[in-house]
């Protein structure tokens, strides 16, 4: 669903973006029988089912009970809609950080990109998209439990074909893969994982990592340097939030966010 574009109808299976007003949404997997509760009703999953995305549903006062005047929204799910709403068993990252590893990375339809540290799959599924349709993301979790459930939701979403997901410790067992174009790690020690990480790219092939210390960017950096990694950079994701104050003269204000974020590190790999 999520890579999907082309799909206007909403189909049994399917997962969707439920949207109740600007504060709340939610998503669900539909199937016949099932049902919706929230503030404006009930609502059955077969009031969904083979409607137009986007369309306006209205609520009932009790399964099989009339309509009231009470409605949501429903709208195909989105690698960005995921991330925010995502069940959260690990800290993710969000989009601001997820579109500068994509570019980055040089990510694009084809390309074969490594994760290690797949967590809750909020990156995974902009990984997904970026490399669709012919592209591969191999992505790794030393959490068994967490990397069932994201597979799981792989399938779900309708990204089987393009994410293999594995329960794996990279940093001592490695990847198993071989000339990836690009790699990307999001684990406790990094540094540990650089070897391994020259094995398993290209000549060219792009590295980066994500870590919340300056200590673990330090010893990764130390570590590319010394595997042979050049242009070795480390960049940080900033947000203002910019607002119009309406007065003669127009002023603009600005006002940094203070999200969830970390150091990115980022390197390509040269042989030879």
């Amino acid at each position: 669903m999520i890579i999907n574009s082309g799909k206007r109808i909403a189909k049994a299976g399917d997962t969707i973006c439920i949207y109740e007003g600007p504060t709340r949404s939610a998503v669900i997997r539909l199937e016949f029988g099932g049902l919706y509760q929230c503030r404006f009703g009930i609502f059955q999953h077969e009031d969904f089912i083979d409607q137009p995305y986007g369309s306006k549903i209205y609520g009932r006062n009790k399964k099989g009970g009339e309509r009231t005047k009470a409605f949501v929204h429903f709208c195909k799910l989105t690698a960005e809609l995921w991330t925010e709403l995502v069940p959260h068993r690990t800290q993710i990252i969000y989009a601001s950080d997820i579109s500068t590893i994509v570019s980055r990375l040089e990510l694009r339809p084809g390309s074969v990109v490594v994760e290690a540290g797949t967590g809750s799959g909020s990156l995974s599924h902009s990984l997904a998209r970026a490399v669709f349709p012919s592209g591969k993301v191999y992505t790794f979790e030393y959490h068994e439990e967490r990397q069932k459930k994201a597979q799981q939701e792989f399938e779900e979403h309708g990204l089987s074909d393009v994410v293999v997901s594995a329960h794996r410790d990279v940093c001592t067992d490695g990847f198993e893969v071989e000339n990836a174009n690009a790699l990307f790690l999001d684990v406790p020690s990094p540094w540990l994982a650089v070897e391994h990480a020259k094995k398993a790219l290209c000549d060219g092939g792009m590295f980066a990592s994500y870590s919340p210390c300056i200590e673990q960017v330090q010893r990764t950096c130390d570590q590319l340097r010394k595997h042979g990694f050049v242009r070795v950079e480390t960049v940080e994701t900033k947000l203002y939030d910019y607002k119009i104050l309406h007065r003669h003269p127009v002023l603009l204000s600005g006002e940094y966010i203070d999200a969830k974020t970390g150091a990115l590190v980022q390197s390509e790999l040269r042989c030879g």
